[in-house]
């Protein structure tokens, strides 16, 4: 977390040849909505990348689940599954 004072600023700096003299020119840009903004987009990827993960996790589990069913079901005679079907 930053202080709420503090302040990112992007330095350029410039080297100007005038006569015999070299001089040199700065400029500042306050870029400190820029970086809070890209800092909070990396924060929110994260999370994202999570629940993506997560997501998977699921879907991957759910998939085994109806697959272990799927086979279950093929096994069963044809007799216990009319049968099932018939009470449910």
């Amino acid at each position: 977390m930053h202080n709420l004072n503090e302040k990112i600023v992007e330095l350029r700096a410039f080297s100007v040849k005038i006569e015999a003299r070299t001089l040199v020119l700065c400029s500042t840009l306050d870029i400190t909505a820029r970086k809070r903004a890209e800092e909070a987009l990396v924060t929110k990827n994260r999370e994202l990348m999570r629940e993506i993960n997560n997501r998977r996790r699921v879907e991957n589990a759910l998939k085994r689940s109806e697959q272990k069913y799927k086979e279950i079901t093929e096994f069963l005679p044809d007799q216990i599954y009319e049968y099932i079907r018939i009470l449910n």
